[in-house]
């Protein structure tokens, strides 16, 4: 099977924004939404199942999303951290029968759709069906986990999300990556594209 048919893309659009003084996600690069640009590089992945985990203050972004393929899935939970969010993406492709999940964070827009791809195919050769991307010791998302990691991703707690699981990952499983790909938007200063 392709992967579209069976990987599950989540996007994770439930945080509080608190270091940035307002709503990240509605800031601009290039004229074009930080959430936008997040959301449509995982929406051009290849997953057909898509959503979009948001909190009640994110709620507003949901047209935008649905209009890009994306189920909303409203986070009550966000205040506990991103592993809520993570718990919550999990529960809804586990009820799809999804045999893996695509994590990607909607603050992290500089992630090409290729890069996606990529992560995809090198979990379905990993033998942890697991991929990261890698920027020298870096580990971060986005990433790649098959339906074998979802108990494990469901009992994490707190705001770390999946950085254990990534960091106990063999480097096998490592998508390499330009550090403007990891890029994320924290403060106004990060807007600056490049």
């Amino acid at each position: 099977m392709k992967p579209d048919e069976t990987c599950a893309a989540i996007l994770l659009a439930a945080g509080a924004s608190s270091r940035f003084g307002g709503d990240k996600l509605a800031a601009k690069i290039n004229d074009e939404k930080v959430l936008e640009r997040s959301a449509k590089a995982l929406a051009d992945a290849g997953c057909d199942m898509r959503a979009a985990i948001i909190s009640e203050t994110s709620k507003v972004h949901a047209p935008l999303l649905q209009n890009l393929g994306f189920e909303i899935i409203v986070n009550a939970h966000a205040h506990e951290g991103m592993s809520a969010s993570l718990r919550a993406g999990i529960e809804w492709a586990s009820d799809h029968n999804a045999l893996c999940v695509l994590i990607a964070l909607a603050d992290m827009p500089f992630a090409p759709p290729a890069h996606l791809r990529s992560l995809l195919h090198s979990s379905q050769k990993c033998e942890e069906r697991a991929a990261f991307t890698a920027c020298g010791a870096r580990r971060s998302p986005p990433a790649v986990f098959g339906s074998q990691w979802f108990e494990t991703l469901r009992a994490l707690k707190g705001d770390a999300g999946a950085r254990d699981i990534l960091a106990g990952l063999p480097a096998r499983c490592a998508v390499k990556a330009p550090e403007k790909f990891l890029r994320d938007i924290d403060t106004p200063q990060d807007l600056d594209a490049g």
